[in-house]
């Protein structure tokens, strides 16, 4: 869905083309930029929007990667994509995204959720907090390698092109990514195991507008925006679990195992990186931080007291 959501034609340039009468159409050009120069093209004016990886960005901008942060939300990863998405619809939490990215020149539309960044892939059966020491694992940004660091892990840099080749020549012991998109890759036909793990429970992406140019938009298309992003941000929400149970399906068909944490090494390991990993994120992220962790958990409460309300 993420892909047809922001594709030339996709959803998104179709929804603002109609919710505008056509005012609004836009040139979607992929790879204009590099993954990591996106976020800097907008902000300065070379693009007008456009969207990019937040973990991969967040050890260069403080821009609240929370999804990354582990034991936030629920461990079940259909309820977790679903918290995710109920958390980025709240006005609160919109209002804080926006006043960050404006400091970087850009307005916040949406937090589109990528699927759970949670699959361990490998060659070793990991499902311990002992089964993590030494291990050399890609990470794919500046939080998961704080937890990875904090389960006795070796986290490793590589792009996103080289995993394959990585693991094949065994420059690294393991892939931490979604299992979805592991799956979309071909990870299967290289390792033996794939576990989901405490780390990383979500891979967010963002999709931001160049500040001067929303700002000098009428008000009735700045709400179309605003309506458009709503809407996009649900429907990704609501795909990202079915393309993940979809994804799982897929890998039972594999040879590749799904080993699982029990309860009490993944409570274990949430007990153990939770609080540093969390106290890092917060002085890495700068002022608000604190507030917007604490409507991130308020929400997550909400939702959970409402949904898991017993009937009468």
């Amino acid at each position: 869905m993420y892909e047809k959501m922001f594709r030339p034609g996709g959803y998104f340039d179709r929804l603002l083309y109609e919710e505008t009468n056509g005012r609004i159409k836009l040139n979607i050009k992929p790879r204009l930029f590099g993954p990591n120069e996106i976020l800097a093209a907008v902000g300065d004016g070379r693009a007008d929007m456009g969207d990019f990886a937040v973990p991969w960005m967040a050890g260069t901008y403080p821009i609240f990667s929370w999804g990354s942060l582990p034991g936030i939300v629920n461990k079940d990863p259909a309820e977790a994509l679903a918290e995710e998405t109920f958390i980025n619809l709240d006005p609160r939490v919109k209002a804080l995204l926006d006043k960050k990215y404006r400091e970087i020149g850009v307005v916040h539309l949406l937090q589109p959720i990528n699927g759970q960044n949670n699959g361990i892939w490998s060659n070793k059966k990991v499902n311990t907090l002992d089964s993590f020491k030494g291990l050399k694992i890609r990470s794919a940004g500046l939080i998961s390698t704080l937890s990875l660091k904090a389960v006795g892990a070796s986290p490793v840099t590589i792009s996103d092109a080289e995993i394959e080749a990585a693991l094949y020549r065994g420059t690294v012991d393991a892939i931490l990514t979604a299992p979805d998109y592991g799956w979309a890759r071909g990870l299967p036909a290289l390792v033996k195991y794939v576990s989901l793990s405490p780390l990383e429970p979500t891979f967010e992406f963002a999709v931001v507008m160049n500040a001067k140019k929303y700002d000098a938009l009428p008000q009735d298309l700045k709400d179309a925006i605003e309506r458009v992003s709503i809407m996009a941000q649900k429907m990704i929400g609501a795909s990202s679990s079915a393309e993940l149970q979809f994804a799982l399906g897929g890998i039972a068909l594999t040879k590749t195992e799904k080993v699982e944490f029990t309860k009490e090494e993944w409570d274990k390991i949430v007990g153990l990186i939770e609080k540093p990993v969390t106290d890092e994120w917060l002085k890495i992220s700068g002022p608000d931080a604190a507030e917007l962790l604490k409507y991130i958990k308020e929400d997550i409460a909400n939702y959970r007291a409402f949904y898991n309300y017993p009937l009468k």
